[in-house]
């Protein structure tokens, strides 16, 4: 990682190419500071943009008031959709703050604005009362038959049932690869068996068998509950099998761990959202993670007031677990305790221990980039793996209760890790030497 001291110096020409501005100086002063290279460059796809619409190499110059209006107007009557225009001249915006800041334009108000941006905020507002604001009685009851959409069905679904976000995002996910593999939008009639074997056969050669399965899994829920409904009389039948071959299961052990905090705490940069130091949101997660053995959405969660101190240091947590319900209890450690209150002090006041500083996508492919520099591989599951298989190491039996687990033999299939419980392995009785291939005289 680049070091602040390795930071580029000032460049005070005007005519310099924007592009190699942002090569040389603000794509490299970014990465100092620990910005997220997706998020960095961004900017860099807006300067495409806009040397399109100049119709030359955009110049550092061209970075002002006027051009950036001019450019605003000529989308908009070329009927780029606003939201669009404004997310492309917030990140011009960014290069030109950034080189108002470092003194490389010479900027009177010091902060940068477009007065044509006041015309992207604007919005027409219908006329029509919205469909929430009507009385009940004159809400109409949705007619279901098997022309109705696939999408819609899942709305309809969805209503009836407690469900997750996550889960909800999966079944409207399924009726949208549907609606693709038909090549028209999806409907109810299309639960077939014809259909969805079809449709499983072209899966299978885009996606990994276990995503296929679960798409299958989907669809014939959907499709149980039209029948239940008495939108189809076919009852669920003849619909492909998916055998999913079972796999070596991985995750990382105490040494692996050491390293990866070490990467942890020589994190650099702070996250713009929460003002939290990478370094030790990072540490704190990851030994709190190892040390309980929770989902990824529960750690998410875990307020500080949740943490009852002890007298020697330590604490303990008690959390509901969001996909079971159930209620754990985990001691941590002086060291977790102590990490976890150095997160709680950087950054914004804050009940969450853990706050996200982007989405989850940017939260994992963080943890991967931390992982490849400690030279390993491996997501954030492997270390609720690997703490798991740790304890059931040092106690048979324990691997299960730690993860809070109803199946007994869900740990056994998704999680223990056997280069890490090592269970002993019982040989049958061997042979005698000549049974191996000696002879009689002795030769071989």
């Amino acid at each position: 990682m680049i070091t602040p001291s390795q930071q580029p110096e000032k460049s005070t020409d005007p005519n310099l190419q924007s592009i190699d501005y942002f090569d040389t100086i603000y794509l490299v002063s970014k990465l100092s500071v620990g910005s997220a290279g997706s998020q960095v460059w961004r900017v860099r796809s807006s300067i495409d943009a806009f040397e399109k619409w100049l119709g030359r190499t955009p110049l550092l110059r061209d970075l002002n008031d006027a051009t950036l209006s001019d450019f605003i107007k000529q989308s908009q009557k070329a009927g780029r959709n606003a939201g669009g225009i404004r997310w492309l001249v917030g990140l011009l915006l960014q290069l030109w703050r950034f080189a108002v800041r470092r003194g490389d334009i010479s900027q009177q108000s010091g902060r940068p604005v477009v007065s044509a941006m006041k015309s992207l905020r604007s919005r027409k507002r219908d006329s029509k009362p919205r469909a929430s604001k009507l009385k009940p009685a004159t809400l109409k009851k949705p007619t279901q038959s098997t022309a109705t959409l696939l999408c819609d069905f899942v709305a309809i679904y969805e209503r009836g049932r407690d469900l997750r976000p996550r889960s909800i995002e999966q079944y409207r996910n399924v009726a949208s690869l549907l609606s693709r593999h038909l090549r028209r939008p999806a409907r109810i009639a299309d639960l077939n068996s014809d259909t969805l074997n079809a449709f499983i056969a072209g899966e299978l050669e885009r996606v990994s068998r276990e995503s296929a399965r679960s798409y299958r899994r989907s669809l014939l829920v959907l499709w149980r509950d039209a029948f239940e409904r008495g939108i189809l009389t076919e009852y669920p039948r003849r619909v492909r099998a998916i055998k999913v071959p079972a796999r070596i299961i991985d995750g990382y052990d105490v040494e692996q761990l050491g390293k990866l905090l070490d990467t942890a705490a020589n994190l650099d940069g702070v996250w713009w959202r929460t003002m939290i130091e990478r370094r030790h949101w990072w540490y704190a997660f990851i030994l709190t993670a190892w040390n309980t053995g929770l989902r990824l959405g529960d750690l998410l969660a875990v307020e500080h007031g949740q943490i009852n101190s002890q007298p020697d240091g330590s604490g303990r947590l008690s959390v509901v677990m969001s996909k079971t319900g159930r209620v754990i209890n985990r001691q941590l450690p002086p060291t977790n305790v102590a990490a976890i209150d150095r997160c709680i002090a950087s950054g914004l006041p804050r009940k969450l221990c853990f706050p996200m500083g982007g989405s989850r996508n940017a939260l994992l492919g963080e943890f991967r980039c931390i992982a490849a520099a400690a030279g390993l591989r491996g997501t954030l599951r492997w270390i609720r793996r690997g703490s798991a298989s740790e304890v059931e190491r040092l106690c048979r039996g324990a691997g299960r209760l730690h993860l809070g687990h109803k199946s007994p033999g869900l740990f056994e299939t998704a999680y223990k890790v056997d280069r890490i419980v090592k269970e002993e392995l019982i040989l049958p009785p061997q042979p005698t030497p000549r049974a191996t291939g000696e002879r009689k005289d002795g030769s071989t």
